[in-house]
């Protein structure tokens, strides 16, 4: 298994995110760390956020705003925090 860097924030296209979640204030740039354990990449969100604690997320363009003011691969993506939303079904494919 090789530990290089993800490429999944490479392919960010905000013109494919729906409305409907881009209106949720719930985002967050995120850094890849690989977990030796797992053997694994973890997403770690941004700035001592935390899927935990929705008083740190962000609105959608405030977390772009966030992601585009580090230098280029800081951040290795934008992230949906997906947490205590029961009337939505997510898929993760990577």
């Amino acid at each position: 298994m090789t530990t290089a860097r993800p490429p999944i924030g490479e392919v960010y296209e905000p013109g494919n995110i729906p409305g409907e979640l881009k209106a949720m204030a719930r985002w967050s740039p995120w850094r890849a760390q690989w977990n030796e354990k797992r053997g694994k990449w973890d997403k770690i969100p941004g700035n001592q956020r935390s899927t935990a604690k929705p008083e740190t997320w962000l609105s959608f363009e405030a977390a772009q705003a966030e992601l585009h003011a580090y230098p280029t691969g800081f951040f290795a993506g934008l992230g949906f925090v997906v947490t205590g939303l029961p009337e939505f079904t997510f898929i993760d494919i990577d």
